[in-house]
């Protein structure tokens, strides 16, 4: 046992309130430099869905916040497709091959993928880095949603997305195989075993190291449409089926086409349907401990939900501004008279990034992965239950057939028994019958000597009477 030299150990002061101060300097102060340095080294996973109806802007937002690395425009997916001939996008987001044209096939076949409960889902990663901080930015967008004819099941394709990357979390967590990340290349899947026997091989030369893949999707921005009075049912029916398994921030996109009056009314009405359908929105958690201006700003945010927003026109060709340009004047988006645009960035990106994910991940997921582990208890209790029924030193299909023998047994002797009752009970009640009717036909027999008599009697009477009148 290593022997303990003086200066080893801090000195330790236990004060009246309970904490503990140390006398001497022991390092853990630097546990937040070193939490620092490891982010830096890794960077940092955010997966948001953009979803909505089409035409309300959504590329465009992400192309305004994010810049134009981030998504393709609308022009430059269609190139893309018509660059290969017949190209059109499958349900999964991937090429396959029609003989349409890209442009109007490929909304036609969104909507009718949408309609069968395929919606397509485009999926959009690339890393951003901002003052030697890296972003791992993924953008799963809603392709072709609401612009059909039938819309019943135009929301299943996104929630089975947001579903099978929690599944998939779930399964790294519970399985030996994980999905990892190297660097910023995209995921990958490697045996725990050749990790171990490789790890300084493969990873000591690389830039950043690997780390688990983090695939649940942390927020989904929903576009309204401004023109709305309000949640349309496809918008409730999808907010209600996302509401539980992801962040949601509920957007009116082209506030420019409302009147600040027009807006509020808007914005109310939405809190309003959101409220009464059960649909919860992502809020900024304040406590008690919290500053009151820190808290006083978040109630600015969180009470600018639903945020309103206008997007950057590239078409205006002044890089200094960032907004619209109309005959009669400029909406910028940074002006919060015109446009919420700052708020949601600073609830998104620059202050409240961490919260959104804290609470996708600590919230949310342990709320789907309880769901999940308790279905697969229960399971687990139905098939120890058979295996008991069954017994674990015979075959098992055996002692099923002889345990249902037995109980088909069982229900035929109880039958026969009640069988038998009711034969018994079929004789007496014949038997009853029987004398009933014996004692009828008595009554019947008295009854009619009784009327014999009678007939006797009235015919004698009737003699002696003529007898009478004859003398």
């Amino acid at each position: 046992m290593r022997e303990l030299r003086p200066g080893w150990l801090a000195v330790v002061n236990r004060p009246a309130a309970g904490k503990i101060s140390l006398n001497s300097i022991v390092g853990f102060s630097n546990i937040p430099n070193q939490a620092h340095s490891h982010s830096m080294a890794t960077g940092f996973d955010f997966t948001i869905m953009v979803a909505g109806a089409a035409g309300l802007g959504k590329t465009s937002f992400i192309r305004t916040m994010f810049g134009p690395t981030a998504i393709p425009s609308a022009a430059e997916l269609e190139a893309a497709l018509i660059s290969r001939p017949g190209a059109l996008l499958s349900p999964r987001g991937s090429i396959r091959s029609s003989k349409s044209s890209a442009s109007g096939s490929r909304a036609a076949a969104a909507a009718a993928a949408a309609a069968e409960g395929n919606l397509p889902i485009l999926t959009h990663s690339t890393t951003l880095e901002e003052n030697g901080t890296r972003l791992r930015l993924t953008v799963l967008e809603t392709s072709g949603f609401g612009i059909g004819v039938n819309n019943v099941h135009g929301w299943d394709g996104a929630v089975r997305c947001i579903k099978s990357r929690l599944d998939t979390v779930l399964s790294n967590e519970r399985c030996q195989t994980r999905t990892l990340v190297l660097g910023d290349n995209p995921p990958f899947v490697q045996e725990p075993a050749v990790l171990f026997e490789s790890e300084h091989e493969c990873f000591t030369s690389q830039p950043h190291p690997a780390h688990l893949a983090d695939l649940r999707v942390h927020a989904c921005l929903y576009f309204i449409n401004p023109s709305s009075r309000g949640l349309s049912p496809l918008d409730i029916y999808f907010l209600q089926g996302v509401h539980n398994l992801v962040s949601v921030i509920p957007i009116i996109s082209k506030a420019d086409t409302l009147t600040a009056k027009e807006l509020g009314v808007l914005k109310r009405r939405i809190r309003d349907d959101l409220i009464a359908n059960g649909i919860s929105t992502f809020e900024i958690p304040v406590s008690p401990a919290d500053d009151p201006d820190f808290v006083s700003s978040v109630e600015t945010l969180n009470g600018a939900m639903p945020f309103s927003v206008l997007c950057d026109d590239a078409a205006s060709g002044d890089s200094s501004f960032q907004g619209r340009t109309f005959p009669w004047g400029q909406a910028s988006i940074e002006d919060e008279s015109h446009s919420d645009y700052a708020k949601l960035r600073h609830m998104l990106i620059r202050f409240n990034l961490e919260d959104i994910r804290s609470h996708t991940v600590d919230v949310l997921y342990e709320r789907y992965r309880t769901g999940f582990l308790n279905t697969v208890n229960r399971g687990r209790n139905a098939i120890d239950n058979l295996r008991d029924l069954m017994g674990s030193t015979s075959d098992p299909i055996i002692k099923l057939k002889e345990s249902l023998n037995a109980r088909l047994q069982e229900e035929v002797s109880s039958q026969h028994s009640e069988i038998v009752i009711l034969t018994n009970r079929l004789k007496e009640l014949t038997e009853v019958v029987e004398e009933n009717n014996r004692k009828i036909e008595s009554l019947k027999a008295s009854i009619a000597q009784t009327h014999n008599q009678i007939s006797e009697r009235e015919s004698d009477k009737q003699s002696g009477r003529n007898r009478l009148l004859r003398r």
